[in-house]
């Protein structure tokens, strides 16, 4: 029988390549037991390690929450276009409110300074 080795895992030299034919420990019902590294990546899918419902879809075919299409639907659609004249008297109405080297301290922002 072999000596147990005590050495910590971050102690253990680092292989360069792995090839599948290692050995590893492995305990299972009380035994330990040695299987190689390729045993391991054939016995891995998505029932083993806990992916069995998931899916692998595109963001456009994933589901709509109806909370989400509600909020969907308050944003203007596609083809939602504004005139040039409205774009200009938008721009000149917001010229109006304030000042361009219009300035305001941290204090009176937000009541204390946050710089």
């Amino acid at each position: 029988m072999r000596e147990k080795d005590s050495r910590k895992i971050s102690e253990l030299e680092q292989l360069d390549q792995i090839n599948g034919s290692e050995q590893l420990p492995v305990a299972r019902a009380g035994a330990t037991k040695r299987i190689s590294v390729q045993q391991i990546i054939d016995s891995v899918d998505k029932t083993t390690i806990g992916l069995e419902r998931v899916e692998n879809i595109s963001p456009m075919d994933m589901p709509v929450s109806i909370a989400q299409m509600q909020e969907i639907n308050k944003k203007a659609p596609i083809g939602h276009r504004h005139s040039i004249g409205e774009v200009a008297q938008l721009i000149e109405t917001l010229e109006t409110l304030a000042a361009k080297d219009h300035t305001h301290t941290g204090f009176v922002i937000s009541g204390e300074m946050k710089w």
